[in-house]
């Protein structure tokens, strides 16, 4: 099972996007949704002072974007992953960004 979903995943991370597959498709397409829903939350934030308003919202939500890929492709580059300690391990990422972009 985990060779399947190796396989699968590392497909659509690494397609372009005008590849053909419904599946390419779907993952590249969905991301400029996902990112702009992330900027909302970004921008919320900021509005609270939650996070620096240094940097505009859409690229702190490419930066949390691009972290969560990364984590997941290196997460099921592991022969075995292990979705516990792969959730954890994002979570410790993403909040030392999360951290590092604070007012």
């Amino acid at each position: 099972m985990a060779t399947v979903v190796h396989e699968s995943c590392a497909y659509l991370l690494l397609t372009a996007p005008n590849e053909q597959s419904t599946e390419s498709a779907y993952f590249h397409a969905r991301q400029p949704r996902i990112i702009a829903e992330i900027a909302d939350v970004v921008r919320e934030q900021q509005r609270a002072g939650a996070i620096t308003r240094r940097e505009k919202a859409e690229l702190i939500a490419q930066l949390i974007w691009d972290i969560y890929l990364s984590e997941n492709r290196n997460w099921l580059a592991n022969p075995n992953p292990d979705v516990a300690a792969g959730i954890e391990h994002v979570r410790r990422v993403l909040s030392l960004a999360i951290d590092g972009l604070k007012a």
